[in-house]
């Protein structure tokens, strides 16, 4: 077995732990905004395969709703959550890092986090993003190895040590900072998001549901507002504060249009880019089908039925669905051509 990926020294032998701690993504995942644990409804596209993910406690309902049929006894043990790893840790880190998540959930609504144990908080599931490499972002190597040393350097099983240990440690934190945006007054109907951006690191930037958060590695990068991030790092080059500079934890509450004209960008972003890799899918396909390059028309027609055509959410971009169109449109542009 593996080492555990943040003491280096046990064996990795924790499943199930929370990439994203389950309190902080609750409301976008589970269903009918229940507030227990294995009512999750996730989805992920990585390239242009999609994939659900069905908490164990989901009603059959749901999942015949968005899948159009009941899974199979093989396709519920093939689920993967999109949002828990094995074997990345071993128990006694998880336990670790579950003081910390405890604390700041209980402490974090009425603004009396200590700004120390938030910032090891934020930068621990900043680290496991990075460490999970499920979510596109890596960290540079120098940066998730000085993460991980703070980490080590503070966790225990006891809130108070975990304290004192960043006071004794205190230089660990003199050259990291974040910046923490909130929108509130969210309607059930919202939808909300994960995003942790592949290429930004000055700073690393993430969309954790309702939270927008900014990392600087380096004190330096606060300066830098010319990375573009869907227009949230003009939310907060002004006003949003820096913690690294006060005893507890300060977040910048963003205005609720503003913060969904961003997220717009970001989807208008997102659409793009998986039109463009559907572009590529449906030629490559054709090309192996026919030997011959697809036409404007068919990849166009394709692509229209994959998105807007009659589906259930779960299906939509499915590989075999997306085959069975595609595979449509070839014999009918054949019968076409032929006549």
């Amino acid at each position: 077995m593996n080492k555990c990926k943040l003491c280096e020294h046990n064996e990795a032998n924790q499943t199930g732990s929370h990439i994203i701690p389950h309190f902080l993504i609750k409301s976008m995942v589970n269903e009918g905004g229940s507030k227990k644990r294995d009512k999750e409804v996730s989805f992920g596209i990585n390239s242009i395969d999609a994939d659900v993910f069905f908490g164990r406690s989901v009603t059959i309902d749901k999942i015949e709703e968005t899948m159009g049929k009941p899974l199979t006894d093989d396709e519920i043990e093939g689920q993967s959550n999109h949002f828990t790893i094995d074997n990345m840790l071993c128990d006694s880190c998880e336990k670790k890092l579950a003081i910390v998540e405890s604390y700041y959930s209980l402490n974090s609504e009425n603004g009396k986090v200590d700004a120390k144990v938030s910032t090891i908080f934020w930068y621990s599931i900043l680290w496991r993003i990075s460490a999970s490499k499920c979510s596109g972002l890596t960290m540079k190597n120098k940066d998730e190895k000085k993460i991980r040393k703070l980490l080590n350097s503070t966790l225990t099983l006891n809130i108070k040590t975990v304290k004192e240990n960043s006071i004794s440690n205190t230089s660990l934190f003199d050259s990291i900072a974040y910046k923490l945006l909130k929108v509130e007054e969210l309607d059930e109907e919202d939808g909300l998001l994960f995003m942790a951006h592949p290429t930004l690191f000055t700073p690393y930037s993430l969309i954790i549901n309702n939270f927008t958060i900014f990392f600087y590695t380096r004190l330096s990068y606060l300066k830098n507002i010319s990375q573009n991030f869907f227009g949230f790092e003009k939310l907060y080059t002004k006003n949003s504060p820096v913690i690294s500079e006060s005893m507890f934890e300060e977040c910048h509450i963003v205005d609720r249009q503003v913060f969904f004209k961003c997220v717009k960008k970001f989807a208008d972003f997102k659409v793009k880019d998986f039109g463009d890799k559907l572009k590529i899918f449906i030629n490559s396909t054709f090309r192996n089908l026919t030997g011959k390059n697809a036409s404007p028309q068919l990849v166009q027609n394709s692509i229209h039925e994959i998105i807007y055509g009659e589906s259930t959410m779960g299906e939509r971009y499915g590989q075999i669905r997306m085959h069975r169109i595609i595979a449509k449109h070839i014999i009918l542009e054949q019968q076409i051509n032929f006549r």
